[in-house]
Formats: C-alpha cells, structure tokens, sequence
C-alpha cells in the first residue's frame, strides 16, 4: 500500500491522468520526477539523475499512467518495445523504437514537443506513445535518448 505523503504527492498526477488530461499529466510526471532528484523546473535528466530514480517514485509514475491509459501507457511499456526492438543503442533500434511510439515519422524524428505529439488515447495513439516527459516549454524529454538508462533502472526497479 502505498504511503500516504506519496498519494499526497502523486494525487494531482493521478486526477489529470483519470481526466485523460494527459498532456498536463506529462507535464506533472515531468514536474514530479525534476523534484524527486532535487533539481529545478527547467533543469533536465542526465544519465545519473535516472540512473539513482527512486524505485518507489518509478513504480508509482508507471502505474499510474499503466493504469489510466488502460495499459497503453508508461515506462515499462515503452521498456517492452524496447526491448522488442532489439534492445540496443543503435540506430536501427531507436529509429525501430521511435517508428514504434510515433516519436519518427517517414524516418524522420518529429519535433518531440507539445505540438507533434499526440495526448489523447485513440486506437490509433501508439502504445508505448506516453510519457515523454516534457518540461513547460515542451524541452527536456526524456525521449529515445534516456531509453537505455531507462530500461536498466526500470529492470533493477522490477517495474
């Protein structure tokens, strides 16, 4: 059961993903997670940041989008494809990875910002799609490029 100071925490993001809110819920998640490794709003991830990501907060953030996206969200989910791709940094895998979630479009990488991606749950939305991660002003994803580090802590975090 989770704690109570972490649905206090949690319970805005989980009110805007119930609401299908979900460009705010990206926004939030990125609010959230910013926070939890001590950094400021506009600040983005690194390696590090990601690499020491909270196991409890990961869980949470993945649940949550898992559950109000009904299975078609999160971080583990888009760590499946991942792996489905084969895996590896590289460029097959990640032009595979971003054809995949909708981040690449004709071979070519869309403009991963508020304004070419999509944030409402259709058949045609890819799974795996959401969260990117987004600061305010649509920078600091943590897109394909953090994908590696990704799936390692979400492995290490059993997510």
């Amino acid at each position: 059961m989770q704690s109570l100071v972490q649905y206090v925490r949690y319970r805005k993001l989980e009110e805007l993903l119930k609401n299908k809110q979900f460009k705010e819920a990206d926004y939030e998640t990125y609010k959230l997670m910013i926070e939890t490794v001590g950094k400021e709003e506009g600040q983005e991830f690194n390696t590090e940041d990601f690499s020491t990501f909270p196991c409890e907060d990961l869980r949470t953030l993945d649940q949550l989008w898992a559950k109000y996206s009904n299975g078609k969200f999160g971080f583990s989910i888009q760590q499946k494809i991942w792996l489905e791709c084969g895996g590896k940094v590289d460029y097959n895998t990640e032009h595979q990875l971003g054809n995949r979630l909708g981040w690449c479009k004709d071979g070519k990488w869309v403009n991963l910002n508020y304004s070419d991606l999509s944030f409402k749950l259709l058949k045609t939305t890819p799974v795996g799609h959401l969260p990117i991660v987004l600061g305010h002003d649509g920078s600091a994803g943590l897109g394909v490029w953090y994908i590696e580090i990704r799936s390692s802590r979400i492995t290490t975090c059993d997510v």
